[in-house]
């Protein structure tokens, strides 16, 4: 993953960054989806516009709360999803 090309697509004022590199895993835990959703929203959004790749492995109703996150966030799922 590169890190520091743009700021975290949709950060949340206060939240603090944490800096990934190559061999770092992260693991949340979240009581409500919607808030997982945001995260990963934030996370993926990010990862996309840098031009980097990302993989979720999710249930459908949160593959596609995903997808609308992203959608809202401006990202085109159709073309992230072909490249």
């Amino acid at each position: 993953m590169s890190v520091g090309k743009i700021p975290a697509l949709g950060a949340r004022k206060g939240a603090v960054p944490i800096p990934l590199s190559r061999s770092t895993h992260v693991v949340q835990f979240y009581e409500q989806d919607h808030a997982l959703v945001e995260e990963l929203g934030r996370l993926i959004g990010t990862s996309l516009l840098n031009g980097d790749a990302a993989m979720v492995l999710a249930t459908r109703p949160h593959r596609d709360a995903l997808a609308q996150e992203l959608v809202a966030r401006g990202l085109n799922i159709s073309a992230v999803s072909a490249q």
